[in-house]
């Protein structure tokens, strides 16, 4: 079973950040969070006070005209707060209560796209399990993760993600994708090309020139011709 415990808070109030449980156990899985910030105003929706309306809300980001066309301190300021939410994730209030985002998670919420869907919601079950997935990359003797649901519980959206996710922000790696045939293989993979060019430009790293590839999706230096 899943703890999805969060901590109590009293409806009237918000969450203290001495609250906020910091020892989780997922399935099998012991994870240890980060601590809140101590400054409460940096917790994302501290701003609105009607509890009822404090939700996940997905950041507007600006479109790669709108963000070329702003003063250069302006861009690289918000270019590397989205880089530190990829990587140390974020805090909100959800309801009074103090959720932590991990950054893969911030990034699936905030950026991946599904056709004909639009962006995830915020789910219980996807913040438990990119708490066990970041406990899975730290450990260096494990080898994967077995992760059983329902069908339609989004494991495609979310693997996929942080196949992503991986691949473009590491160098000379491989992110591969496995299915019961090929057709299903490439069903998925179309899946990750839609979302990638949904992608603001400083998520997608130099390509290899292909817009809309059938097979692979290859960040590097688009091949040049010699007369």
């Amino acid at each position: 079973m899943i703890d999805n415990y969060i901590g109590k808070w009293d409806k009237k109030r918000l969450m203290f950040q001495s609250e906020f449980v910091t020892e989780r156990q997922i399935g099998e899985i012991k994870v240890l969070l980060p601590n809140p910030p101590e400054d409460i105003t940096q917790i994302l929706n501290y701003e609105e006070k009607v509890l009822a309306n404090q939700k996940w809300k997905p950041p507007r980001i600006p479109t790669d005209k709108e963000l070329k066309d702003l003063p250069s301190n302006e861009r690289i300021e918000f270019i590397r707060r989205e880089l530190d939410r990829r990587t140390n994730g974020v805090f909100f209030f959800n309801h009074g209560g103090i959720e932590y985002l991990t950054g893969k998670h911030y990034f699936y919420l905030t950026y991946w796209r599904a056709e004909g869907v639009g962006l995830p919601d915020f789910r219980d079950a996807d913040r438990d399990f990119f708490y066990a997935w970041e406990e899975v990359e730290k450990d260096t003797q494990c080898f994967g993760l077995a992760y059983y649901t329902n069908r339609r519980q989004g494991k495609t959206m979310t693997s996929t993600s942080i196949l992503y996710e991986f691949a473009s922000r590491n160098k000379e790696v491989h992110c591969g994708i496995q299915s019961q045939t090929n057709k299903d293989a490439k069903n998925v993979f179309r899946k990750v090309v839609f979302s990638w060019k949904k992608m603001p430009y400083f998520w997608k790293p130099t390509d290899s020139g292909d817009k809309n590839p059938k097979e692979a999706l290859r960040f590097e230096e688009p091949s040049t011709r010699s007369s």
